[in-house]
């Protein structure tokens, strides 16, 4: 009797276990969860009841979902400042951009190897002119614990920032949205396989640097080696040489060139010839260039006549 029990049952294992090599001989969609359990006794003599490897065996197997590794990306310009370049109050060089990049592990597994890339931006189409920014490589912020696993569900946070040449904001100011960034990111799960980003991310970050051009303009006369003397204390005498000295300051956040300085108006004799310091043949009165916080001061002279002095000019 003993023997026909265990028969069965041996039969019943070669049985489940050609089942099993059948069944995972194919390739499913999915994965399974095998989970083989045996039975084992002690008889009165104090022999076991199946000798090893012929105890009875019962196997189920499980369908799991299999690894789906898969990520979606957000992208956002946070902002530009204003108060680290020359002009406190609008955007120059030496302005800052914040991006921001937000990873979503919308998977089914934890994911590895997270890489966020940027170039940089770019400026109404031209290659930034200053360094690439430097992506963190680890996230600055975590939704769980920040135990550097990624987990599905979380959202990885990278930060970092962009500082702007003035040649970049000379190129960009005043075009809607022609700052212009996309990042890329990859990853991968546990066993390398790389993961599926997600058709909704969004890559891109656009930004408007607003263009706000501005002169100040400060004229005066000196004699000598004065600073500034117009004659109100001692007035000129005929003989006498004015100097005038024309100041042009950038308080804009744009370059500007070709700025001309010129005498709209003057009661003398003879009109005021002005020579800038970057001024050339045949344009001695014309600023080359300025960019913001830069000043170039051109001057003039004038030579006091009798003319001057019997028209009480």
């Amino acid at each position: 009797m003993k023997a026909e029990n265990t028969k069965p049952l041996r039969k019943t294992g070669r049985i489940a276990a050609a089942l099993l090599l059948a069944t995972t001989a194919a390739t499913p969609a999915w994965a399974t969860l095998d989970n083989t359990a045996t039975v084992n006794g002690t008889l009165p003599n104090g022999d076991p009841a199946y000798t090893t490897g012929n105890e009875p065996f019962s196997t189920v197997k499980v369908n799991v979902e299999g690894a789906a590794p898969s990520f979606v990306v957000t992208k956002e310009l946070v902002g530009i400042s204003t108060d680290q370049g020359d002009d406190t109050n609008s955007v120059d060089g030496g302005d800052v951009i914040t991006y921001k990049v937000v990873v979503k592990n919308t998977g089914n597994v934890t994911l590895t190897n997270v890489t966020v890339s940027d170039p940089g931006p770019t400026f109404n189409g031209s290659t930034l002119a200053g360094t690439a920014p430097t992506v963190p490589s680890t996230p600055t912020a975590e939704t769980n614990t920040s135990d550097g696993v990624f987990e599905p569900g979380e959202f990885w946070t990278y930060q970092f920032t962009y500082t702007l040449t003035q040649q970049d904001v000379d190129a960009a100011a005043g075009i809607t949205d022609a700052v212009q960034n996309t990042a890329s990111v990859s990853a991968e799960d546990a066993n390398g396989n790389p993961a599926t980003q997600g058709v909704d991310s969004v890559l891109q970050a656009s930004g408007t640097i607003a263009l706000e051009p501005a002169l100040t303009f400060a004229k005066i006369a000196t004699r000598g080696d004065s600073v500034s003397d117009d004659g109100s204390t001692t007035p000129y005498a005929v003989g006498e040489t004015i100097t005038y000295e024309f100041t042009v300051t950038n308080t804009g956040n744009v370059t500007v060139t070709n700025i001309d300085v010129t005498e709209t108006a003057f009661e003398g004799g003879t009109p005021v010839s002005i020579s800038c310091p970057s001024g050339s043949d045949p344009n001695l009165n014309r600023i080359a260039s300025l960019a913001p916080g830069e000043t170039e001061t051109c001057s003039g002279t004038y030579d006091v006549t009798e003319s001057d002095v019997l028209n009480d000019n």
